[in-house]
């Protein structure tokens, strides 16, 4: 893992950050790194990502979307297996 890479990226994202040629599977397995502790208890992730191109964007700002998009995800089917257990033991 490279997290402390990951969380400098996370850190240093800034409005006025370059937008330039970003590779999409680097930014999702970066906050993949920065969210691990939190979700390995709550969540099973499965990686399969595919060779995509590199899209325009602010690496550190959709580091932070995708970091946001897998906490949110995993509160989610936290709440989500929750409701499941309290209605079956009902």
């Amino acid at each position: 893992m490279h997290i402390v890479r990951d969380l400098g990226v996370f850190a240093r994202s800034e409005a006025n950050e370059a937008i330039g040629p970003t590779d999409v599977n680097a930014v999702i397995e970066s906050a993949l790194n920065i969210v691990h502790a939190q979700m390995k208890h709550r969540a099973r992730v499965v990686r399969e990502l595919a060779p995509v191109s590199r899209v325009g964007g602010a690496e550190g700002r959709l580091t932070q979307v995708s970091v946001n998009l897998l906490r949110l995800d995993a509160d989610f089917d936290a709440v989500l297996c929750n409701l499941v257990m309290q209605e079956g033991t009902g």
